[in-house]
């Protein structure tokens, strides 16, 4: 698997995308699908400009992994909903206190080949009905997680599993954003 540094390139060096665009002439389809990791491919003339211009070799910018994240599926099953509430505008609304889930990684060229999660969002405020905190159990010891998976590979593998969170609760209730994220694993580290 190979992943793309280029979002936290230009965190640290405190870069729009739109100043790339401009200084590079790089189209922002590109720019973009290679900033939240979904590019299928790189043009050689692309990841030059971009390495001039960042001042960064190739491998700064794409990162390889033998481990390969083959399907992550999340699936909602018990919530609650709160009685109604009013908002700042005087509508009523009825408002999800939590969502919970179960979900599964798998995985090629690791020592298991899945990762089972479960969590819930919960409601952070009822001004907002579409912000909640998300809590994410990773159903595996916190030394095993970190010593089979590094960094690099744990942070895309846990964007992807909050885009799946987010989009499968999208399906079944609607729109939702995160606030906060809290991480626990097996043994509760």
């Amino acid at each position: 698997m190979i992943i793309s540094n280029l979002s936290e390139i230009l965190g640290k060096k405190r870069i729009k995308i739109a100043q790339v665009i401009k200084d590079t002439g790089i189209s922002r389809p590109t720019l973009t699908s290679l900033y939240y990791n979904n590019s299928n491919g790189i043009n050689f003339d692309t990841l030059s400009k971009l390495c001039k211009y960042l001042d960064v070799k190739p491998n700064d910018i794409l990162y390889y992994s033998e481990i390969d994240i083959t399907d992550i599926s999340v699936k909602f099953g018990d919530f609650s909903i709160s009685d109604e509430t009013i908002d700042d505008h005087g509508n009523s609304a009825e408002v999800i206190d939590n969502a919970y889930f179960t979900g599964n990684v798998k995985f090629e060229n690791l020592d298991f080949n899945e990762l089972q999660f479960e969590g819930s969002l919960n409601q952070d405020s009822y001004k907002d009905k579409e912000v909640f905190n998300l809590s994410l159990k990773l159903n595996i010891p916190k030394d095993a997680y970190n010593l089979f998976i590094d960094d690099t590979v744990q942070t895309y593998l846990e964007e992807r599993m909050i885009d799946s969170i987010l989009d499968a609760f999208d399906a079944v209730y609607g729109y939702a954003e995160i606030s906060s994220i809290s991480y626990s694993y097996l043994d509760n580290k």
